[in-house]
């Protein structure tokens, strides 16, 4: 897939001024009682605009070790999943937003680990940036030091300059 198109796949649900939120979350596999709870929170979403993308990791994803990127998160393969809720009214927004917490809270339980996909986060506090990292957090640090040192590209799930 050309990754122009791989950009493009939710733009029909993310219209520009769209109200989000959204919390992911790795698993080794979706065993039954994960299910159970996909199964049961899923239809709770009051807005038809609120998906749970769940894309497996594995193949070439796999392949590299967890030291060969920046990515945060284990290589082993699994899948990630993205809660994610949209809703084009302000009156609507807290009950996905709400969604979304009490769905990641019961399905965190069978995650891997504390992170998540920093692309599919909403909460982008430092704490929660370098918890998504782990490992790779201080040597991003270094880098951002060395490349960006007046934290110029700030205007995501930063990581602030560090020790270069």
């Amino acid at each position: 897939m050309p990754y122009p198109a791989l950009q493009q796949l939710f733009d029909g649900i993310a219209p520009w001024g769209m109200r989000a939120y959204e919390k992911s979350l790795y698993l080794d596999r979706i065993d039954v009682a994960a299910a159970e709870v996909m199964v049961r929170h899923y239809p709770r979403r009051t807005s038809p605009l609120s998906v749970m993308p769940t894309m497996p990791l594995c193949g070439r994803f796999s392949a590299l070790t967890d030291d060969d990127t920046a990515f945060g998160g284990s290589r082993a393969p699994g899948v990630v999943v993205n809660i994610s809720g949209a809703c084009p009214e302000t009156a609507g927004f807290a009950a996905e937003r709400e969604w979304v917490r009490d769905f990641w809270t019961e399905l965190r339980p069978f995650a891997r680990a504390e992170q998540g996909y920093v692309n599919f986060m909403s909460d982008t506090g430092q704490e929660q940036v370098a918890q998504t990292y782990g490992a790779e957090y201080g040597r991003l640090r270094a880098i951002k030091a060395a490349w960006d040192p007046a934290n110029v590209f700030r205007h995501n799930a930063n990581i602030p300059p560090g020790v270069s």
